[in-house]
């Protein structure tokens, strides 16, 4: 997929998951990063979803920072379902 070139603020994102699961949504940034979480598998991220988020929520980035920038971006997201069980997605590139 060829990088976007940002002329919008706002990356709307549509998360799905098992019912019972409770979701944190992260932007993957450079391991360096201030309050960079490693999530595993060599990825590290950026919480963007501040929120409960659950099934069929929709979690906003601003991506204000890459106005008319040609980027790819890639989010992460981690469930975690009544029991504590955890199930992180693969890696989505946009």
């Amino acid at each position: 997929m060829p990088p976007l070139t940002l002329r919008h603020h706002d990356i709307k994102l549509k998360v799905t998951a098992d019912d019972d699961a409770t979701l944190k949504v992260y932007v993957v940034v450079d391991s360096t990063e201030a309050d960079a979480v490693d999530l595993g598998n060599g990825n590290f991220g950026k919480l963007i979803s501040s929120d409960k988020v659950v099934n069929g929520d929709v979690v906003t980035y601003d991506a204000s920072a890459y106005d008319d920038q040609e980027t790819q971006l890639q989010f992460i997201t981690v469930a975690t379902d009544e029991a504590g069980n955890t199930n992180t997605s693969p890696v989505y590139t946009m």
